[in-house]
């Protein structure tokens, strides 16, 4: 058996632990986290990702070199630019210089696509993809 060298990688946001498991073997990935890993030899590999109550499974065929990326449905800079605004108008709502019902009203509609894929379609929580290394 030849041992493969997979690199892990996950997304930044959101900010909670993912839980990855590939065949029997069990890791646990923090926020932009990048992984080393070693595994027995290139073949199809059934993964799982978890953080709390939401899972994915999918079946991947991994080899030498490959990078496997796990991300939140929603990308990265969804949370950056959104999160910026809301922290901006958030200030000026304090100070009285933005309306506090239009505030709240962007504030739902940045919440409703994180709430919809966290409840309504967990199965989408999560993207697993296989790239190719160098």
């Amino acid at each position: 058996m030849n041992n493969i060298v997979v690199t892990i990688k996950r997304s930044i946001f959101p900010l909670t632990k993912f839980y990855l498991s590939i065949g029997d073997e069990s890791y646990s990935l923090s926020s932009g986290e990048l992984k080393k890993i070693k595994l027995s030899n290139e073949k199809v590999y059934e993964i799982a990702a978890n953080s709390f109550w939401i899972s994915k499974k999918e079946s991947l065929f991994l080899k030498n070199q490959s990078v496997l990326c796990v991300k939140h449905i929603i990308p990265d800079m969804y949370y950056f630019i959104g999160g910026s605004i809301i922290f901006i108008l958030s200030a000026l709502t304090f100070f009285g210089m933005f309306n506090a019902v239009l505030f709240a009203g962007i504030v739902l509609i940045y919440l409703a696509p994180l709430a919809y894929f966290t409840f309504l379609r967990p199965i989408n929580y999560f993207k697993i993809e296989v790239k190719e290394g160098k």
